[in-house]
C-alpha cells in the first residue's frame, strides 16, 4: 500500500448509468443555455403541479416525478461544470500570486533605489570632506 502510486480519474457518471433520462444534449452544448432551459421547464412543471393539485389532487405523483427529473438534470449539469470552475479558480489564484509577487518586486526595487541613492549621497559627502 505504501510507496505505490495511485491514479484517480474523477469521472462523473452519466445520468443513464444512474437510471435517469438526460434532458439536455450529450455533446456540444452551452451549460448556461441548458440551465436556463431546464429552469424554465422547472417553472412550467411547478405551475402544472399546482394546477394539477387543484383539479385532481390524487394524481400529483407524475408531476412531482417530472420536477424531480428536471432537478436531477440541473444538479448533474452543474456537477459536470465543476472541473471547469476548479480550473478557473486555480487560474485566478495563480494570477493573483503573480501580481502580488510583481508588486513585491517593484517595492523591493524601489527600496534598493532609495538605499543606492543614500549610499551615493554618503559617498558624495565623504568626498567633499
Amino acid at each position: 500500500m505504501f510507496g505505490k502510486t495511485f491514479t484517480t480519474q474523477d469521472v462523473l457518471p452519466t445520468l443513464e448509468e444512474g437510471g435517469r433520462k438526460q434532458l439536455y444534449p450529450k455533446e456540444n452544448f452551452s451549460h448556461i443555455e441548458e440551465l436556463k432551459k431546464l429552469n424554465r421547464s422547472l417553472n412550467m412543471k411547478y405551475i402544472e403541479l399546482l394546477t394539477f393539485l387543484i383539479e385532481n389532487p390524487e394524481q400529483y405523483q407524475s408531476k412531482v416525478e417530472d420536477i424531480e427529473l428536471i432537478l436531477i438534470n440541473m444538479h448533474h449539469l452543474l456537477n459536470s461544470y465543476r472541473p471547469h470552475q476548479a480550473r478557473q479558480t486555480l487560474i485566478t489564484l495563480l494570477e493573483n500570486q503573480i501580481q502580488n509577487r510583481k508588486d513585491q518586486i517593484k517595492s523591493n526595487n524601489q527600496g534598493i533605489q532609495q538605499v543606492t541613492k543614500m549610499f551615493e549621497d554618503c559617498v558624495n559627502i565623504l568626498e567633499k570632506e
